[in-house]
């Protein structure tokens, strides 16, 4: 029973923080609740050992911030109450509410068009064609005021006779604007229930193979404390010191025990401080210099990677998804849960950061893709930041990314030059990008932690 609690502990500090954190981000998108909840689960592998990990920094002049499961349990209801407030901010939580009788009269037709505009505007539909209404409303609008500014010499009846005409024919063309858009609106919304339907299948399906993905790299479990490489036990040693010391030593002689001052010995933050973490809500005992237990590290720490081997199967899913469509993607997605080479990398018992690694770069290149695709919503190109920051937050694998993503940003903005396309919305979409990761990489720079390059 004490194991289902566990898993129960570590599985909702993950979900519950993670989940409001997306929900601000990503609600008002047109990604499904699945996918939010997903985005969720892996912002929940970010976040709060990122915190607790950043107020290591504060060690020094504070020590109630060196590691302990209080301190990780308090940053996960900070994130969550963080995430909630947030989310209500944002407009994330909808409540049912009936039309007033005055919003369904004849003269509210500005509220109307309104309400229809934002809700095309969450779905990202046809926004040109608001944007032209919206013009042809101005240019109205402007020439209404015009003429109004020259009636000053006219007697009151005659003025009043010239606004009731402005006021009708500005009512004639804003419902002929409601009704086109009502029309396209509620088209998408019968298309997007047949699709939502027919996706429901397809979300069942993807959650099976990530769940299968998971057991099959989790039955590994019981072997997973006996090594037949160094580099496990050597990144463990990191989490060690974490539970010891309540933070990664910087230098130290487990490498290189001939140099006098040691070697860098500091991992990227993440995978260590989740390992430290479900280490201290499955052991019983106060972690000390002499009293850790190696075997219950081990174990603990051998349920990461079939973690992110699930996770890996649905971002190859979303990466193919939102490009080429469902088929695909579920052909995709059944790859990489079953290719022999993802077996064995993502199996428990290797707790390196080579499985971190992979499943950030494929986080990375799904988001920046839908970022791509959705130049105009600001939300994807967050959400693209934090997936290229959980690379050298996490793993090193970061200098792949930083090659692709410039490369791909130089050969974008050669093509649509040659095309004569507008590049305001792709430089735009990058530098939010490229301001969010920084933002990260600048706190993480003077962590100084090994294999950054």
């Amino acid at each position: 029973m004490s194991l289902v609690i566990v898993i129960l502990e570590a599985f909702l500090s993950i979900m519950v923080p993670g989940f409001f954190l997306a929900l601000a981000l990503l609600r008002k998108t047109h990604l499904s609740m699945f996918e939010i909840t997903i985005f969720g689960f892996i912002f929940g592998l970010i976040f709060p050992p990122a915190l607790v990990w950043l107020e290591s920094y504060l060690i020094p002049y504070i020590h109630f911030f060196s590691f302990s499961e209080s301190l990780y349990n308090a940053n996960v209801i900070l994130l969550t109450i963080i995430g909630i407030a947030l989310s209500f901010q944002q407009g994330a939580f909808k409540f049912s509410k009936e039309k007033s009788e005055e919003a369904k009269r004849e003269e509210d037709y500005k509220k109307r068009i309104n309400d229809i505009r934002a809700e095309m505007r969450e779905l990202n539909l046809e926004l040109d064609l608001i944007k032209k209404h919206e013009d042809e409303e101005k240019a109205l609008e402007r020439k209404h005021e015009s003429e109004e500014a020259a009636i000053s010499s006219m007697s009151a009846e005659e003025k009043e006779r010239i606004i009731s005409l402005h006021k009708k024919e500005e009512k004639e063309l804003i419902e002929a604007h409601e009704a086109e858009e009502r029309l396209i609106l509620e088209a998408h919304k019968k298309g997007a229930s047949k699709e939502k339907a027919n996706m429901n299948y397809v979300w069942l399906f993807l959650l099976f193979l990530m769940l299968l993905t998971f057991a099959t790299r989790i039955a590994n479990i019981g072997v997973a404390p006996r090594y037949f490489e160094f580099d496990p036990y050597f990144d463990m040693i990191s989490t060690e010191y974490i539970l010891t010391y309540g933070y990664q030593l910087l230098y130290d002689h487990s490498a290189w025990p001939t140099v006098v001052n040691g070697t860098i010995h500091r991992i990227q933050p993440i995978v260590p401080y989740l390992e430290a973490y479900w280490y201290d809500l499955a052991n019983t005992h106060p972690a000390s210099a002499t009293s850790i237990d190696t075997n219950l590290l081990s174990l603990v720490s051998g349920w990461y990677p079939p973690i992110t081997a699930a996770l890996l199967v649905f971002v190859v899913f979303f990466f193919l998804y939102h490009e080429y469509g469902k088929f695909p993607a579920l052909i995709g997605a059944t790859l990489a849960a079953s290719m022999p080479a993802l077996v064995t990398t993502f199996i428990a018992g290797e707790q390196l950061l080579e499985p971190w690694g992979i499943f950030a770069m494929f986080f990375f290149y799904a988001t920046y893709i839908v970022a791509v695709k959705y130049m105009k919503e600001p939300r994807f190109a967050i959400l693209a930041g934090i997936a290229y920051a959980s690379t050298f937050l996490g793993a090193h694998y970061y200098t792949v990314n930083a090659g692709v993503l410039a490369a791909y940003i130089i050969a974008q903005g050669v093509i649509s030059v040659i095309r004569n396309e507008g590049m305001k919305d792709f430089y735009k979409m990058n530098l939010i990008v490229i301001i969010v990761f920084s933002i990260f990489y600048i706190l993480y720079a003077p962590y100084s932690a090994t294999l950054t390059e």
